[in-house]
Formats: C-alpha cells, sequence, structure tokens
C-alpha cells in the first residue's frame, strides 16, 4: 500500500507510514493468536500420541499375539484329540467290535433308535441328578 501511494506521488507521514509498514500489526497478531497457540497444542497432542496412545497400540498388539499363540495351542490340543478319536474308531472298526446293522429289519433299526435315545437321556440327567443332590437349595 505504501509503494502504490508514493507511486502516485503522495506523501505519507510518519504516523501513517509506520503502521502500514507492520501489515497494522496482523503478522503479530496471527502469531500470537493463531500459531503461537496452534504449535502448543500440536506439541500436547503429539506428547499424547507418544505417551498414552503408542504403549495402548503396543499393548493391544501383544495380547494379540499372546491370545494368538493360546489359539494355536487349543487348536492342536482339539486336533489331537479329533485324530486320537478318529484312530479309535478305526481300530475299532478293524477288529470288529461293531458289526454292520444293514439287515433290512424294522426291529433292529427301532431297537438301536430306542438304545441311542436311553444313552443320550442318561446323559444329561446324570450330570443334573449330580449337580442337584450336591447343591441342595
Amino acid at each position: 500500500m505504501t509503494a502504490v501511494l508514493r507511486r502516485r506521488g503522495d506523501v505519507l507521514t510518519g504516523r501513517w507510514t509506520g503502521p502500514l509498514r507492520g501489515w497494522l500489526g496482523l503478522e503479530r497478531a496471527a502469531h500470537a493468536l493463531v500459531v503461537r497457540p496452534t504449535l502448543r497444542l500440536a506439541d500436547g497432542v503429539a506428547a499424547v500420541d507418544d505417551r498414552v496412545l503408542s504403549r495402548a497400540v503396543d499393548a493391544v498388539g501383544r495380547g494379540a499375539v499372546t491370545g494368538a499363540r493360546g489359539v494355536v495351542r487349543g487348536e492342536r490340543g482339539l486336533s489331537a484329540l479329533v485324530d486320537a478319536v478318529a484312530r479309535g474308531a478305526g481300530r475299532a472298526s478293524e477288529s470288529g467290535v461293531r458289526r454292520s446293522s444293514g439287515s433290512g429289519q424294522l426291529h433292529h433299526y427301532y431297537l438301536q433308535v430306542a438304545v441311542a435315545l436311553l444313552l443320550v437321556v442318561l446323559a444329561v440327567s446324570l450330570p443334573l441328578l449330580v449337580l442337584s443332590l450336591t447343591n441342595p437349595r
């Protein structure tokens, strides 16, 4: 603005040129009201990020790795159990423990269903009976 006024030949007094050279104090005001508070806020947020959030993310990562290792151990144990049951069933069928029930006679099938149902009822009711006897109300 000072350059424009001088080009036209107008003469400015010192009273006017001083504030115009400093942009009416806008740069100092911008630094004081915007730049410095923003930088302080950024420093505070960075400190929280480094001290709190970073540690939380690291802890979650360690917990996930620990949990995954536990799942792998459980998976191996379950896989070994399934393999053992399969091997036992294979040996039992090879040794002829149970013969084929495909006789075509209906009463054999009904008897098998009745025995299976009885075993299921016993498997469910015996633990319930034991619990009710050990924890009387």
